[in-house]
């Protein structure tokens, strides 16, 4: 910060600056002007002392050793010390003269508001009101105030003379008015003949419990020696804390049944520490808990994931006593149809429920699902009666809409062939449909985010922690993990959402050609190609087969696929090929399994070819190079370069050339 002196710089002039910043943060500037918070026995007042709050005396004290003791005491924040004796003190308040006394304070933030904390006695007067703001300019005008008390119950404020005896009070907060430490830092800065400018340097404290920006102000007070204040007579920083730029580092889709390790990086500052409140959400509706203490997040075992003072109204498939709500998730699970349960505890009640539905609350019920994956959508499936009204000529997003805005809305069924929409406020006894409908599920407390705080370190720039797939035993359709940024302490900049694929682990096959090479004649019209499916067999499975150009298809190319079936491991694709109208030569065709649904896997071989030959044949072409070779009696013997053979089949050529003088000659293959 530079502090200019124009229009004229001879002779000596000095300027003083008043030093003042919102978090009261005291600032203590030396010879160089260079300010900086003070250490914690650097703010020392002569000829001073502090009225009450003691905690001890200690006698054969030095100053320093005061100050040390105060610094490793609990509870002290200030002291005095006065031939040889040494004053704890619980606050530094209530300062005043005392000739050969020096108080000292060991904190560089000065604490002027004292949350839950009365001061009792010393009482000048009170006043209702409705505003501590108020009651801060009552006192101030006030002689003798000191500091108030605010009773947010009765909102009164208790002005006070002196404030020596603290106590605990739940509705009560102390105002104080002009504390030692809270006396602005006045700097005088001398310029010396001809100089024009001096540079004030401020090293600002690493205070991570002030958590929102405040204000470093310096003003221009006076200046002596003839100068005058310029109009630019104030200076306001705004200070903040910068942990950083966080990101995501980047991913590959992980694997059902896996352990993934996902990085959190920060770029830019790094000084501090970064706690980064992390949100975890499933689309496949699993329910993950995260332990912040060992950075992991993981499906629960069973019956672990329970919810106090909630209650799953209706769908009850029968009524038991048992022990705990524990001992009712048990029954539940063994139980068939019985996805649900809430436990009364008043009655040790334990009511098994077909689905969780209509949450509600009650104080003495605990709840819980029997699952890991939190349902909430019915294929085929229609609650009757308990129409909030029927919604015709609405899509799915406006049905689902109008269903969130609505408290009263406990589910909604959708036609999406007629785009009808039934929302309803109570969904009971539900039945099967074939009308193409669903029915969904909302308000349920297992689709609440998992939340998970991730500790970046001071001066580090990445953390990590753990995310605990599920492992089903039976295929499982592609999901994914959306991990979205809540928060983040010391103004780090949060990161976009990161959005995590979850694949199938296999189970569903791994699909490849059973030959990787066949021979055809092009009057087949069409070539069985075998495809093997391995290792896994679950679910159905659609796998598609491209092939290179070739004239022999229509389209220029083959590009279909075949179905496998749940459990079906061999399935045989058909590819029809059409004869050219020329011959040809052979025929090399390259296919490939380009594409398996339902993450089933690729694997090797993954490539055949197919060489189709012309089985076509025709007459060769005219001999060339016609020559003679010699002549015997009545015969002469010539040669030519065999002809060239225009038909599809690999076939060896002989062709010869018998001429008989004056006979017609004779051709011969």
């Amino acid at each position: 910060m530079v502090l200019e002196r124009t229009n004229g710089v001879s002779g000596n002039a000095t300027a003083v600056v008043q030093i003042i910043n919102d978090a009261n943060n005291t600032y203590m500037c030396d010879s160089n002007y260079t300010c900086s918070l003070p250490n914690a026995c650097s703010q020392q007042f002569a000829d001073t002392d502090f009225l009450g709050n003691d905690i001890h005396s200690i006698s054969n004290q030095t100053l320093g050793s005061c100050c040390n003791l105060c610094s490793t005491t609990s509870g002290c924040s200030a002291y005095t010390f006065n031939s040889g004796v040494c004053y704890l003190k619980k606050f530094g308040l209530n300062a005043f003269t005392s000739t050969g006394s020096i108080a000292g304070l060991t904190s560089s933030t000065c604490q002027t508001a004292y949350m839950n904390t009365v001061f009792t006695g010393n009482d000048l007067t009170s006043l209702s009101s409705q505003s501590v703001a108020e009651c801060s300019q009552a006192c101030s005008i006030m002689a003798s105030c000191v500091g108030f008390g605010y009773d947010s119950a009765s909102q009164t404020c208790y002005f006070k003379s002196s404030l020596v005896q603290a106590s605990s009070d739940s509705v009560i907060k102390t105002i104080v008015l002009n504390p030692l430490c809270s006396i602005a830092e006045t700097l005088s800065i001398p310029f010396a003949d001809g100089e024009d400018e001096k540079t004030l340097k401020f090293t600002i404290g690493n205070n991570i419990e002030i958590i929102n920006p405040y204000n470093l102000t310096l003003n221009l007070t006076s200046a002596v020696s003839g100068a005058t204040i310029g109009s630019l007579n104030k200076l306001v920083v705004n200070v903040t804390h910068d942990g950083g730029v966080l990101s995501w580092n980047s991913t590959e889709p992980a694997i059902e049944g896996s352990l993934v390790n996902l990085t959190l990086l920060r770029n830019g500052a790094n000084a501090l520490a970064v706690n980064a409140t992390i949100s975890l959400v499933s689309s496949a509706n699993y329910i993950f808990t995260c332990d912040s203490s060992t950075s992991t997040c993981a499906v629960p075992p069973q019956c672990s994931v329970q919810y106090s003072g909630i209650n799953f109204p209706g769908n009850d498939l029968t009524e038991i006593i048992t022990e705990s709500a524990a001992d009712c998730c048990a029954q539940c699970t063994a139980y068939d149809g019985c996805q649900a349960y809430s436990f009364e505890t008043s009655t040790s009640s334990c009511y098994l429920k077909s689905i969780a539905a209509n949450t509600g609350w009650s104080s003495d019920v605990i709840s819980g699902i029997s699952a890991s994956q939190c349902i909430t959508m019915l294929p085929n499936t229609d609650f009757p009666n308990y129409d909030i009204g029927e919604e015709p000529g609405f899509t799915a997003a406006q049905c689902e809409q109008m269903c969130n805005s609505d408290s009263t809305c406990a589910g909604y069924r959708y036609v999406p062939a007629t785009m009808e929409c039934w929302p309803k406020y109570f969904v009971n006894n539900g039945v099967s449909t074939v009308d193409g409908g669903y029915f969904v599920l909302k308000k349920l407390p297992c689709l609440n985010p998992s939340i998970i705080t991730i500790t970046i370190p001071a001066h580090a720039m990445v953390a990590s922690f753990m995310i605990s797939l599920p492992q089903d035993q039976v295929y499982t359709s592609p999901y994914s993990l959306t991990l979205s940024m809540v928060s983040a302490t010391n103004q780090a900049t949060t990161a976009d959402s990161l959005i995590l694929p979850v694949l199938d682990n296999g189970i569903s096959g791994h699909f490849y050609f059973t030959t990787t090479s066949f021979v055809v004649l092009s009057n087949a019209s069409s070539i069985p190609i075998p495809i093997t499916r391995a290792f896994g067999s679950l679910g159905s499975v659609a796998v598609t087969v491209i092939s290179s150009p070739s004239v022999l298809f229509a389209q220029g190319y083959f590009n279909s696929g075949i179905t496998f079936a749940d459990e079906q491991l061999n399935g045989v694709l058909w590819m029809t090929i059409n004869p050219s109208a020329t011959l040809l030569p052979p025929q090399a065709i390259s296919l490939t399994i380009s594409g398996a649904s339902n993450n089933a896997w690729i694997v090797s071989p993954k490539q055949c070819v197919v060489t189709v030959y012309d089985t076509r044949l025709s007459w060769p072409n005219a001999p060339s190079n016609l020559r003679q070779i010699n002549a015997t009696g009545s015969s002469v013997a010539v040669a030519w370069d065999p002809p060239a053979f225009t038909g599809g089949l690999g076939v060896t050529i002989l062709s010869y050339f018998d001429m008989a003088i004056y006979q017609q000659p004779q051709f011969h293959l």
